[in-house]
């Protein structure tokens, strides 16, 4: 893989191309088809073609844009977090670094399943299983009782 320092990255941007012309430069350095670079990265050709083309719009959701470039730029030797970051500060409708979701992370030593419910509940579907089959066995008398007693 080819290393691209910043300079390049902000040539090929203050020449008018764009985070698009940047990666398609970057890919035609590396003799890479559009069909290569999506085989390999996974994304199709029509989207490449719209970021190399600077449609972010035809993407299918915003949400998508920051993994779209963040994987092509390095699939061609880039910088990830310089062309996303490149494509923050130039596109005025890309959404700030900050805006994007944030989930909350497991906390050391918390537990995502309550241990102690999972316990609750098992036994209660155990006790509830016993009555239901003491209820469904104890009317039926054993067979010797049906019987009738020898004489003597």
């Amino acid at each position: 893989m080819r290393e691209q320092s910043h300079w390049d990255i902000d040539d090929t941007v203050t020449r008018g191309g764009g985070v698009g012309l940047m990666l398609r430069d970057a890919r035609e350095t590396l003799g890479l088809g559009l069909r290569e670079v999506a085989a390999d990265t996974r994304i199709r050709v029509p989207y490449l073609e719209a970021i190399e083309q600077g449609r972010f719009a035809d993407l299918p959701g915003v949400a998508y844009v920051p993994a779209f470039l963040k994987s092509y730029a390095t699939r061609v030797g880039l910088d990830g977090e310089t062309v996303l970051a490149t494509w923050r500060a130039a596109d005025t409708e890309a959404p700030p670094a900050g805006d994007m979701a944030a989930f909350p992370a497991a906390l050391r030593g918390e537990r995502r399943t309550p241990v102690a419910a999972m316990l609750l509940v098992s036994l209660t579907l155990l006790g509830g299983a016993y009555v239901v089959w003491h209820a469904m066995t104890r009317d039926q008398a054993p067979a010797i009782a049906r019987i009738a007693p020898v004489p003597d």
